[in-house]
């Protein structure tokens, strides 16, 4: 588990320095802290103290409540929205997103998303305790500097834990809908299971740009610098069903929906684009 914070963290944290929205830039010289170990044991504290988060549950409402008090206890700020919604199989429940906002060197805002809730722990495929834990440690790195000044991002950072991503993504399209900074964002990076080895960037899509060309190299060319492989790409069998049948199920499909450019950002072998995890 460590392993996918240590491959992928560093190459995220260089691409939130340099995300740009013409070209790929030049990597921004001071990074964040982030600590994997660290992140590890969020994630561990996280599965061990609630295993089963579904949506509308006691272990989902904990959840949330333990990620907002964990952030709270670094410092910043969290902003609750809290609504209902009808999941498939669920019926009608009660779903919580959960805002931090770290202001940047300017009010453009990338926007940092992890889905806090699984499918119960019969239900791997739904798990992202480490892309929750990523987004708290994260947050850590940007409040709790070991020497100098605090660490600022080029773009203000807006990191959002949503409710019901294993279930549609009910979060993802919620925040969406209503925040004001889905609508001022210039990019979005969905953390999904940080638990491989083998970093992978989710492009897919349902238009022929989707998402934006700029995002997609910028990303692309961070994680291979950082880790030395490059990014994997959908098989060709993969992408001719996506040309023949465009779809994007996941967080980062709510998102491209709306016309926000959008990458997930994964180490899970089997996080194909598109696909429900």
């Amino acid at each position: 588990m460590r392993l996918g914070f240590l491959v992928v963290v560093p190459a995220l944290l260089a691409l939130l320095f340099s995300i740009s929205t013409t070209s790929a830039l030049p990597r921004f010289p001071l990074d964040p802290l982030f600590d994997g170990a660290a992140a590890a044991s969020f994630t561990e504290t996280l599965e061990a103290q609630y295993p089963s988060r579904v949506p509308g549950s006691d272990g989902a409402r904990d959840a949330a409540l333990w990620y907002r008090e964990t952030v709270s206890a670094l410092g910043l700020k969290t902003e609750e929205d809290v609504w209902t919604d009808d999941l498939a199989g669920l019926g009608e429940v009660e779903l919580k997103n959960i805002v931090t906002v770290v202001a940047g060197r300017t009010r453009e805002a990338v926007v940092l998303v992890a889905h806090r809730d699984n499918a119960g722990t019969e239900e791997p495929y739904g798990e992202n305790a480490s892309g929750t834990a990523a987004l708290i440690e994260l947050a850590r790195g940007f409040t709790s500097p070991k020497s100098g000044a605090n660490p600022v991002p080029q773009h203000t950072l807006v990191l959002v834990s949503t409710d019901a991503g294993a279930f549609g993504g009910a979060g993802a399209a919620r925040f969406v809908e209503t925040s004001p900074f889905a609508q001022g964002a210039i990019a979005v990076v969905v953390l999904d299971r940080l638990d491989g080895v083998s970093p992978r960037l989710a492009i897919a899509g349902d238009r022929p740009v989707s998402p934006a060309r700029a995002l997609v190299r910028t990303a692309a060319l961070r994680v291979a610098e950082q880790t030395g492989v490059t990014p994997q790409l959908p098989s060709i069998p993969s992408q001719l069903v996506a040309l023949g049948l465009p779809f994007a199920l996941t967080e980062q499909g709510r998102f491209l929906g709306q016309g926000l450019s959008a990458v997930t950002l994964t180490t899970s072998p089997d996080a194909e684009p598109g696909a429900d995890r």
